[in-house]
């Protein structure tokens, strides 16, 4: 067999990296996750308030709907723009945990507009949490 101590140290030296990997890579899936099924709850919101709207439902009772489906979402919240033509635009933010940092949305709300920004602007004190939207238009 012949190993030396070098060489099994070597090995196990691997092993750990490729374990450690494994559990950063299962964190940040977990993360993932989480963000994606956000995501997919402030679209039902966002949902709920345009069906809301087709069914001739009015614009606090539409708001009032996507409010409730978004108190899921941590600090979520839903807001009803009315634009020209009688069209609407449906606006659901909340706010994350930064999955990277350094990333994330802007105080000038660069990946959503400032109508996003607008509505999902709550930030703590320490930066440690990042504001997210989803913006509707509903052309009727």
């Amino acid at each position: 067999m012949g190993d030396t101590l070098i060489e099994v140290m070597a090995a196990l030296l691997l092993l750990a990296l490729a374990a450690l990997g494994m559990v950063a890579l299962q964190s940040w899936v977990a993360k993932s996750q989480q963000s994606a099924r956000w995501l997919d709850i402030a679209v039902s919101a966002a949902a709920i308030a345009a069906e809301a709207l087709r069914a001739g439902l009015s614009a606090n009772t539409s708001a009032a709907l996507a409010n409730r489906s978004a108190a899921d979402l941590p600090d979520g919240r839903a807001r009803l723009i009315a634009l020209p033509n009688g069209q609407w635009r449906i606006i659901v933010g909340w706010t994350e945990a930064p999955r990277w940092v350094g990333r994330g949305t802007d105080a000038a709300g660069h990946d959503g507009g400032a109508a996003c920004s607008a509505v999902a602007s709550r930030r703590t004190a320490q930066g440690t949490r990042v504001s997210r939207c989803v913006s509707l238009e509903l052309v009727r």
